[in-house]
């Protein structure tokens, strides 16, 4: 029996297929779940060229700054635990983050269509669809992946930087009321 790569294409249409379908459920529950988290991490991306470019930019030096990092805090035993929590932090970024990305990427399509989704259903089946399209290009898959990952997680350590002096502010006011 002869395989050649003809033989796996039909194969990776199907995996492809199943992962447009399974990822588009868990995005539904993402977006669902936290509604003004995605509109955050969205904001991040979709406002400007300057924003995009900033959160790409956060997310390659945290995915190529960190892992050293974590490394350490794993050898000192007492700092494992924080590693392995920032560690799932990124994973779960990695894995989930890029469908806030797909749906940014989505809503800016439908936006400049001058169509409107409020809900970002639509639009997070429009940047499945492409994710899907490309991610079958072999050599442009790891690129665009990569860029994904960079984006979702750049642009969640950004709004998360920008929430921080709110929160702070909150703190310290109740603290102070007591």
């Amino acid at each position: 029996i002869k395989v050649t790569k003809d033989d796996f294409f039909g194969f990776n249409i199907g995996l492809a297929l199943i992962n447009f379908a399974g990822m588009y459920i868990v995005g539904l529950i993402l977006i669902i779940a936290a509604p003004v988290k995605t509109l955050q991490i969205e904001k991040k991306i979709t406002s400007s060229w300057i924003d995009l470019l900033k959160s790409f930019a956060v997310g390659i030096l945290i995915l190529f700054a960190i892992p050293i990092p974590l490394f350490l805090l794993v050898l000192t035993l007492v700092g494992a635990p924080l590693a392995i929590l920032i560690g799932g932090v990124l994973l779960f970024l990695s894995l989930f983050g890029t469908l806030w990305v797909e749906s940014a990427i989505g809503h800016k399509i439908l936006h400049l269509l001058k169509k409107e989704d409020s809900g970002r259903f639509l639009s997070l089946l429009l940047g499945r669809g492409i994710s899907t399209i490309i991610k079958l290009i072999p050599i442009i898959n790891g690129l665009y992946t990569l860029s994904l990952i960079a984006l979702a997680i750049g642009s969640v350590a950004r709004m998360k930087y920008r929430a921080y002096p709110k929160t702070k502010e909150v703190v310290l006011k109740k603290l102070t009321k007591k």
